[in-house]
């Protein structure tokens, strides 16, 4: 048991190969869904964005196209041709406009920071594993004292608890040297 949880896994994305994978649209949704093993909420919430994320960059790479070709011989092709050449100068306009690009990227900056920076979310829980782990070592190792003084009760002399035991061998032998017999 105790090797299970001190052995490290490599099984999984890290952050930067995940980024890279995900520039390139080539995330591998087996080795992403691995990496986000400790929950599944966390996973199916990863999927699905990883998905959605797909879905939009498939749609994106045409360009922003509109067809207006279900309309030919229902509408009058006058107004047709004015629509069509009303959004081509509204998404001319649109494109040319980068304020919105300046927030976006104050936005991303903040997010980035509080979830790579010092004290972001992947600092924290990285502590919180590291606490966690010790936790469960710790539990281990008195579970495994406990077991050896349950297999022994019968046959366990005094000299091997205090042996077992220096806090209560220290105390034992400071209530001899103070002469305290009472208890």
């Amino acid at each position: 048991m105790k090797e299970k949880i001190t052995a490290k896994t490599d099984v999984g994305y890290t952050p930067e190969a995940f980024s890279a994978a995900l520039a390139s649209g080539t995330v591998d949704t087996s080795l992403l869904s691995s990496t986000i093993d400790f929950s599944d909420d966390a996973r199916k919430m990863a999927m699905k964005l990883n998905t959605q994320a797909a879905m939009w960059a498939k749609e994106m790479e045409g360009g922003q196209v509109a067809d207006f070709s279900a309309f030919d011989g229902k509408v009058d092709a006058a107004i047709i041709a004015e629509v069509k050449s009303i959004f081509e100068t509204e998404l001319a306009k649109a494109q040319a406009d980068t304020s919105a690009m300046d927030e976006i990227a104050a936005v991303q900056k903040e997010w980035t920071a509080a979830v790579e920076g010092p004290d972001g979310l992947l600092d924290l829980a990285g502590k919180e594993e590291k606490a966690a782990e010790a936790g469960l070592l710790q539990c281990i190792a008195d579970m495994e004292k406990l077991e050896l003084d349950v297999q022994g009760v019968a046959d366990v002399t005094i000299g091997e608890i205090l042996d077992r035991e220096p806090e209560l061998r220290a105390e034992i032998e400071e209530e001899i040297k103070n002469n305290v017999w009472a208890p």
